[in-house]
């Protein structure tokens, strides 16, 4: 699997004018939503992944800092990218 939407695409999928200011979060947030993608499935097809990716980076952008409540910190779940990527998912055990 490899992420390759660039953060032009990323940007124009979040339908963002391109200021300096966006293309700047853009980027961050692309490099933010790809390595969490990749880690999280690495098996699964670049459209998945690239879907995943502008899902996340999109709630990212969005998301309030500070929230009052718990409801909005699970990002990649309410974003829609974990259940794009679920049938992707390595499940291992882990040595404790």
């Amino acid at each position: 699997m490899a992420v390759t939407i660039t953060a032009a695409q990323l940007a124009a999928a979040l339908r963002l004018s391109g200021t300096t200011e966006e293309t700047n979060e853009v980027t961050r947030l692309l490099a933010v939503a790809t390595e969490l993608v990749t880690n999280h499935a690495p098996d699964a097809p670049d459209a998945v992944a690239n879907e995943a990716v502008v899902r996340l980076a999109g709630y990212l952008f969005d998301q309030p800092f500070a929230p009052g409540t718990e409801r909005y910190a699970n990002a990649f779940r309410n974003s829609g990218a974990a259940s794009l990527l679920v049938r992707y998912r390595v499940r291992r055990a882990k040595n404790v």
